[in-house]
């Protein structure tokens, strides 16, 4: 069996499906050599909704629309007693920024 790429994706695709395909990814090509790699990327920022769940109170983490995580008391409580473990991690296992 072949792991060559091309030949995989010829094997399964028509010509006019492999032609599509090669097209649309020379465009993304272009897309990305037209980038300024030099603008910073910004990202969607955290939001926290307050809900119910059956009677009970709820935290919901959004990062934009997207929800991210949602937990109730005693989750938000371990979370709560955990916050400088948690900093920690987050620290200890993040790329810190050279420039910075």
């Amino acid at each position: 069996m072949s792991n060559d790429i091309n030949e995989i994706i010829s094997n399964k695709l028509s010509d006019e499906e492999l032609a599509k395909l090669k097209e649309s990814w020379a465009k993304e090509q272009d897309k990305l050599k037209d980038t300024d790699w030099k603008e910073p990327i910004i990202m969607p920022e955290y939001r926290t909704e307050i809900s119910e769940y059956k009677g009970n109170p709820m935290i919901t983490i959004f990062l934009g629309d997207k929800r991210i995580l949602g937990f109730g008391l005693k989750k938000a409580v371990a979370v709560t007693e955990s916050m400088a473990a948690i900093s920690q991690f987050v620290d200890s296992n993040t790329i810190k920024d050279k420039d910075a």
